[in-house]
């Protein structure tokens, strides 16, 4: 979770401002590096008034792309830093802040853009973004129309005699935005994904030893995904998992997100008896019985936990929430058994969101396809190769559980007392990272119990783990995935 950042104080402000004197004093001449941006999959945005705005405007805003650079300049150069004050310096001179200029010129001229449902709404069909991986999508079907695709170009100058700066500083961060960023919302799931041929692989390239020679190339001090975060912003880590297949650039994501989803929803098994029944199941993982239990709320075949011991006093249990917030609970009640009384039927629905009233928390998993570049043209040709890139974040200390209005609720008095319930439990560290114990029945099917055995993360011995991160890494899913057998 990213924290606010220290600012410098007077001295150091007074050293900022001297390098940026002398910068500017140095002599009239610049140094500017253009470079022609595609991007490759749907720009979408997560409000209705950023959408309309931007649309009629400009969807390439150098604004935009600024604190995209500042933030990936952080996740890359950043990891070199142990504290925000060592970091907010050096972010000072390359980036400014309100009381310096910065040195650094962003400039965004487009040259194409396109409505993925066409100018005209009534031209719009499903079936131009149905080879979308849906599960990133669903929320902006409505307006999906209105994604955009384009090209534009981005022009950066600086003083000449802070080129070396240019290229030791902010070179990696437009690397790491271009490959592992992108433009709008849903980003760390594969929208607004771009294409640069000077710092996008080409596709004889070996994925891996392209982002090792270019992590060393720009002396990055990346960590590993197995050791304690030290950093109080997001790193981008050392390793990177790929699957070796190249494809087209939708099927490549599609792919990806398909292993994550099936992951997250991790189902019971179906008795063979129902195997014809699409219904889905009861999950693998804690929530949804911790709920149950805490809120006394559930249909008589629900009773029973098939997740944590509800012998003992159970406690709150929530690591998917590792994966990002908010989530959201929505029971499916049986509407056989709606006339039955609160105790005997599904909770109501609800959301899990950080502690400090921030509404969303991004995930620190990146899972999109890398478009990778033609050696022959210099034109992207729609190729792509699935990644799942991870940025070591800080834990998360409190969450909170509230209830949320559906409009079906007939039991508001006993909604208003869930609420007031639900209000007084704390979810701290501990449940966020739970080191728990499944019933004997069921500790086969506990999704942080998948062991280590990917070389790629440099383990070899099956463990338990409390990181919902790592279990997912390692993952029978994951493996298939990375070894091209999925």
């Amino acid at each position: 979770m990213e924290r606010s950042l220290v600012l410098p104080n007077e001295e150091e402000k007074q050293n900022i401002a001297s390098i940026l004197l002398k910068a500017a004093r140095a002599d009239d001449k610049s140094f500017t590096q253009e470079y022609t941006i595609h991007v490759v999959s749907p720009m979408i945005w997560g409000d209705e008034g950023s959408r309309e705005s931007i649309i009629d405007d400009a969807p390439f805003r150098s604004t935009s792309i600024r604190g995209q650079l500042r933030f990936w300049w952080r996740a890359t150069r950043g990891a070199a830093y142990d504290n925000t004050a060592e970091l907010r310096k050096q972010e000072t001179i390359l980036f400014g802040d309100p009381d310096f200029p910065s040195p650094l010129k962003v400039v965004v001229k487009e040259l194409e853009k396109r409505l993925l449902g066409g100018e005209e709404k009534k031209n719009y069909e499903y079936s131009r973004f149905s080879d979308l991986p849906r599960y990133v999508t669903f929320p902006f079907q409505e307006s999906m129309r209105e994604a955009v695709y384009g090209t534009f170009k981005l022009m950066i100058t600086v003083p000449s005699d802070m080129k070396e700066t240019y290229e030791q500083e902010i070179c990696p961060a437009i690397w790491a935005w271009i490959n592992f960023g992108g433009i709008g919302a849903r980003t760390r799931r594969g929208c607004g994904s771009l294409y640069c041929q000077q710092f996008s692989p080409n596709e004889n390239e070996n994925i891996h030893a392209w982002y090792q020679h270019k992590a060393s190339s720009y002396k990055l001090e990346l960590p590993s995904i197995q050791t304690e975060s030290k950093h109080e912003w997001p790193v981008l880590c050392s390793q990177l998992l790929c699957n070796p297949h190249k494809d087209s650039f939708n099927d490549a994501w599609k792919r990806v997100i398909t292993v994550y989803k099936n992951f997250r929803r991790l189902p019971n098994p179906k008795p063979k008896k129902e195997t014809a029944n699409k219904k889905p199941r009861r999950s693998f993982w804690p929530e949804a019985d911790f709920i149950r239990k805490y809120t006394d709320m559930a249909e008589p075949d629900h009773k029973n936990s098939q997740t944590l011991d509800q012998v003992a006093e159970v406690q709150p249990a929530f690591p998917r929430a590792q994966f990002g917030l908010p989530i959201q609970f929505q029971f499916k009640c049986n509407r056989s058994k709606r006339h039955l009384d609160e105790k005997h039927r599904e909770p109501y629905k609800s959301e899990l969101i950080p502690a400090d009233n921030k509404n969303r928390l991004a995930s620190p998993l990146i899972l999109k396809a890398l478009a990778v570049g033609s050696t022959a043209k210099s034109k992207w040709e729609g190729r792509g190769q699935a990644i799942i890139a991870v940025l070591k974040q800080p834990k998360l200390k409190q969450l909170s559980l509230r209830l949320v209005h559906d409009g079906h609720s007939s039991h508001k008095r006993h909604w208003k007392n869930i609420q007031r319930k639900l209000e007084r439990l704390s979810i701290t560290e501990e449940h966020i990272y739970p080191d728990y114990q499944y019933l004997e029945k069921y500790s086969h099917r506990n999704p942080l119990q998948h062991g280590y055995s990917t070389k790629q993360l440099g383990a070899t011995e099956k463990s338990s783990t409390t990181s919902a991160i790592e279990a997912f890494l390692s993952s029978k899913e994951v493996i298939h995935w990375w070894s091209n057998r999925s």
